[in-house]
């Protein structure tokens, strides 16, 4: 019977594991917003390296 936990400890066990999902979720956003900016980073970049070859070839 010393296993059994209260309501309330029950309650903040859901509440952490909730919690930790949400940090989950907000890590992983964060991560594909990194690898977006890293695209359209290397993107303009590749835009503006084009720009530049193009402008002094002639």
């Amino acid at each position: 019977m010393g296993d059994q936990k209260t309501t309330e400890e029950q309650l903040q066990d859901a509440y952490d594991k909730f919690l930790i999902k949400m940090l989950a979720l907000k890590l992983e956003k964060l991560e594909i917003i990194r690898k977006y900016r890293e695209k359209v980073d290397v993107a303009k970049l590749a835009n503006i390296n084009e720009a530049l070859i193009r402008r002094y070839s002639k």
